[in-house]
């Protein structure tokens, strides 16, 4: 949920990481969820926060959204089937502590031990 500077200002606005985060999602975010399937359809919403440095969007320039509905209240033969990793697996849990501690020998300066939500894709297809 997007916010302001102060603590519990989340309101209506929703917060997508798209691309790169200028900031970790470091437990002062609520999140909701990922997006792991349609991105592209994300990334087509006009963003109407400024990011620093770039121009405010015009408010005649918002993308609306008319409707919203979580893919478990779609009709079952409306349903789009998705196989997504499962990052309750211990395995997945292995990944995560490798990526963090980043041994490959590009990183011979060891940046800190932080990886977020935001930098760990989850693999997804669709089940025919």
């Amino acid at each position: 949920m997007a916010r302001g500077n102060d603590a519990d200002s989340g309101t209506s606005h929703f917060y997508i990481v798209n691309g790169q985060a200028t900031r970790y999602l470091d437990r002062i975010m609520t999140i909701f969820g990922r997006v792991v399937y349609g991105m592209n359809h994300v990334q087509a919403i006009t963003r109407t926060s400024v990011i620093e440095g770039d121009k405010p969007v015009a408010e005649k320039d918002y993308t609306i959204m008319t409707s919203m509905r979580m893919m478990n209240d779609v009709p079952k033969e409306q349903q789009i089937l998705l196989a997504v990793k499962d990052t309750e697996h211990p395995a997945f849990s292995q990944m995560i502590e490798k990526q963090k501690k980043r041994e490959n020998a590009f990183f011979y300066k060891k940046p800190p031990p932080v990886l977020d939500i935001c930098q760990t894709p989850v693999k997804s297809q669709i089940i025919n």
